[in-house]
């Protein structure tokens, strides 16, 4: 969040007050304001910048690339996927820096070195047998290739006679990216597009439920971190899936690093990040995919049950990368 998001994003969408606080003394002087019947809601103002009307493609994306032929249309399940097959994706600086919090600091890096391999590591390969033996993750994956075509802002996606409507948010400022800039238009031919919702299943969520009701929250804490980045991790070794299936895989990424840089054509877009951040879209990815034979469900805030759970739009394009709104 910043003052700029909360001003122009937050601010009009609410009836009520909506005040940034970058700090807990400026949400206690919000409190006071409030009390006191003063609040303002956020307002920003920029200076020095062109105005940037949104909606044109001004995002120089390549027209001439190949579109690939899926190896089949509509949805799949698949429930026998190996929990084994997940660890070599997982993000063990996130785990372990962002989620459990064993950052350096002011530690020499001699010191760091041997609190991580004398205390984290072997932390997390007990936590993994943990998962393996006791069952705690069952990866399933709902996914389908569809045909598309972009509309300006919008990416089209057409099923079974149904056209199924995606619009997503550009970019104020330059390079005014859209995730519908990555496929083609009907006049050129149409795309190719894709889905998925992963999941590692409920048993992680009843086990961290257990700990946290018995007060081990150190137990809690790192047991619920791990399901969170091993469900990343799904999704990042099913994207990989995908890319070989559509024919565009190419050589491995170099390492964990390469994945976090997306050393690989195409990318994935979750829904609820900065590129797609309207969750209302799950509403057509659940009619596309039907995930409830998988059994997610979507609740009417749109968040997904179990919790355990994530989702994305899959584009090929080589030029398609992360970007925020």
């Amino acid at each position: 969040l910043t003052e700029k998001f909360v001003a122009e994003e937050c601010v009009p969408g609410y009836g009520g007050k909506v005040v940034y606080c970058a700090d807990a003394f400026a949400g206690l002087a919000a409190m006071q304001e409030l009390e006191a019947g003063t609040l303002q809601s956020t307002t920003y103002r920029e200076t020095g910048k062109k105005v940037v009307t949104p909606g044109r493609r001004e995002a120089r994306v390549s027209r001439d690339n190949p579109v690939p032929e899926p190896p089949f249309l509509g949805p799949r399940h698949m429930t026998d996927i190996g929990t084994g097959l997940l660890f070599p994706y997982v993000n063990e600086q996130a785990l372990f820096r962002g989620r459990w919090g064993y950052r350096r600091g002011k530690m020499e890096a001699e010191e760091y070195r041997k609190l991580v391999e004398g205390t984290v590591k072997p932390m997390y390969e007990e936590l993994k047998r943990r998962c393996v033996e006791e069952k705690l993750a069952h990866p399933k994956v709902a996914y389908g290739y569809f045909r598309c075509f972009s509309d300006n802002d919008t990416l089209v996606v057409r099923h079974e006679g149904r056209d199924f409507a995606f619009p997503f948010p550009r970019q104020k400022d330059p390079p005014h990216l859209c995730i519908a800039d990555y496929f083609r238009t009907a006049a050129e031919g149409g795309d190719i597009t894709a889905f998925f919702v992963a999941t590692v299943g409920e048993r992680f969520g009843q086990a961290t439920r257990e700990l946290f009701e018995t007060d081990r929250y150190h137990d809690y804490l790192m047991l619920h971190a791990l399901s969170v980045e091993l469900t990343d991790a799904l999704a990042e070794y099913w994207h990989e899936v995908m890319r070989r299936e559509l024919r565009i895989a190419g050589e491995k990424p170099s390492g964990p690093e390469g994945y976090v840089v997306q050393e690989y054509q195409g990318s994935r877009y979750g829904f609820g990040y900065p590129a797609c951040p309207d969750l209302t879209a799950h509403h057509p990815v659940f009619e596309l995919l039907r995930p409830g034979e998988i059994g997610v469900e979507l609740t009417e805030s749109m968040e997904m049950v179990p919790e355990q759970t994530t989702s994305a739009i899959v584009a090929h394009h080589p030029q398609a990368k992360y970007f925020a709104i």
